[in-house]
């Protein structure tokens, strides 16, 4: 649907694109922001109580994605932007470099002998930032100061963490998920 409106309104009617996409990001990040960072701070408790304890690891790594996965539900529907103004090229750069990046960053975890939670660890942050890049690309191409707007999302995402992370410190003890 976005991509639609975007194809009509993008020569015609720029105001009503940046409208519309301001308007879309801004639900997006209020529908996600609940379930994904619930996500982020609790998910090994919640894989380890309904799938049993040998799941809790996979409850960490999952909890490692929640942030990116909250960027990316707010800028996937959005990067249909690229195409209605002719720059398809770009998320094909886009995603080499990232996997180029996040390889890098998880081969240096390996290398320096972390293991696999920090590699984990290390994917999670690169798709974050990722996502968070991308973010201000989208913005941007519709006309709307991305770089401004992504750092409002981030804070209200920071701000969302630091409740999520107290409410699980009074529950579980400790702020944020730790490996197994």
């Amino acid at each position: 649907v976005y991509m639609q409106k975007a194809a009509e309104t993008v020569h015609a009617a720029p105001e009503e694109l940046k409208r519309v996409t301001r308007g879309l990001f801004t639900r997006l990040l209020w529908v996600g922001l609940g379930p994904f960072l619930l996500m982020t701070f609790f998910a090994d408790h919640g894989f380890a109580l309904i799938f049993g304890e040998p799941w809790r690891d996979a409850g960490f790594a999952t909890a490692c994605l929640g942030p990116s996965f909250l960027f990316r539900l707010v800028t996937e529907p959005l990067v249909s932007i690229f195409n209605v103004r002719r720059k398809e090229h770009f998320m094909l750069v886009f995603q080499i470099v990232l996997n180029v990046l996040r390889t890098a960053a998880m081969g240096a975890m390996l290398y320096l002998g972390l293991g696999t939670d920090a590699v984990l660890i290390a994917y999670g942050l690169g798709s974050l930032l990722g996502s968070m890049v991308l973010s201000a690309f989208v913005l941007d191409a519709a006309r709307l100061n991305g770089t401004a707007m992504t750092v409002r999302a981030t804070l209200l995402v920071l701000v969302a963490s630091a409740l999520f992370a107290a409410l699980r410190y009074a529950l579980f003890g400790s702020w944020v998920p730790l490996p197994g």
